[in-house]
């Protein structure tokens, strides 16, 4: 049985540790950085101002670091994931999804992606895609919490080891 644990974070109005990923969205004057210290935070390109601070589910040591962060090219959303949480001591860790809205930096929706760490996220252009890439071998299909299907159309394809596209069918 999972154990919750509460881990206080404390918020330095920047990030407190090493940024992994940038992503950027200069038409809707968006950038959103993922960092080590388990958080993602929304700026406005145009003034560098802090819009929000993102936040995940996080545990001890490396379990909630931010490695990938996609924003969706036709919705006001941003797709995050990084280092999973371990359900229990021991156990692979889990890499979740996590979408949040661009302009309230509300949680939307959560999907379990694979037992890896993500590296990368990447949507289509068309927005009915999200390749995620990462370490480690089980790749997951199944429900996404926002309504949509998680559909693996291709798992480590032409030997891209730990390669996984998903196609969000339904998704609103």
């Amino acid at each position: 049985r999972a154990t919750v644990e509460a881990h206080l974070q404390l918020d330095v109005g920047g990030h407190g540790a090493a940024v992994r990923r940038l992503a950027v969205d200069a038409g809707r004057d968006w950038v959103v950085t993922a960092s080590d210290d388990k958080s993602a935070r929304v700026w406005r390109l145009s003034s560098g101002e802090l819009l929000h601070t993102l936040r995940v589910p996080v545990g001890p040591g490396e379990q909630g670091r931010l490695y990938g962060a996609a924003i969706h090219p036709q919705r006001a959303e941003v797709v995050l994931a990084g280092t999973g949480l371990a359900p229990v001591p021991g156990a692979a860790a889990e890499a979740m999804a996590h979408v949040f809205a661009l302009d309230s930096g509300q949680l939307r929706a959560s999907f379990r992606l694979c037992l890896c760490d993500v590296k990368r996220l990447l949507w289509s252009p068309d927005g009915q895609r999200l390749v995620a890439g990462g370490a480690g071998a089980e790749n997951e299909q199944g429900e996404h919490e926002g309504g949509g299907q998680l559909q693996a159309a291709q798992q480590g394809a032409a030997g891209a080891r730990g390669l996984l596209l998903l196609g969000l069918a339904g998704h609103q």
